[in-house]
């Protein structure tokens, strides 16, 4: 509460017009993206550079958290079962 009273009508109004300014962003590209033919990546509307993946580490570590969600699985299999 006391960050309320410490707030300028100033910061009040800057925080109005970003709120505004994003709502606007947000209806003009939903207006533009429901008429286009082929949907952009995503990656390329926000702006992002893609990155370089090493398949094979992509995979490996894949792999790794599948191992780990099976080893969650028998342990909760296994507690379960006691109960």
């Amino acid at each position: 509460m006391d960050d309320f009273w410490r707030t300028t009508p100033r910061n009040v109004w800057a925080v109005i017009r970003a709120y505004h300014r994003r709502r606007g962003w947000m209806a003009w590209h939903v207006a533009v993206l429901g008429r286009i033919k082929e949907m952009p990546r995503l990656d390329d509307l926000m702006g992002i550079e893609p990155e370089e993946i090493d398949e094979a580490a992509e995979a490996e570590r894949q792999l790794a958290v599948l191992r780990q969600w099976q080893a969650a699985d028998r342990i909760m299999a296994a507690q379960q079962g006691k109960a």
